[in-house]
């Protein structure tokens, strides 16, 4: 039986010859996903912009 997390599809533990189990712990990440209350929240910032410089620079300020 095959399972399918995200449009990817992967074998069920049970027909898998190896004995694997794939879980999938991704989650959202970015401006404004949840965090904990007590966390601040992702700060993303450009340092140069693609139309000025003709690069594009982030710096991203987390606590994760």
């Amino acid at each position: 039986m095959m399972v399918k997390v995200r449009g990817i599809e992967f074998q069920d533990n049970m027909d898998n010859p190896m004995g694997l189990q794939f879980v999938n712990l991704s989650h959202r990440w970015g401006y404004q996903c949840p965090n904990w209350p007590y966390f601040q929240d992702v700060k993303i910032e450009r340092i140069h912009y693609m139309a000025k410089s003709g690069v594009l620079s982030q710096r991203i300020t987390t606590s994760m």
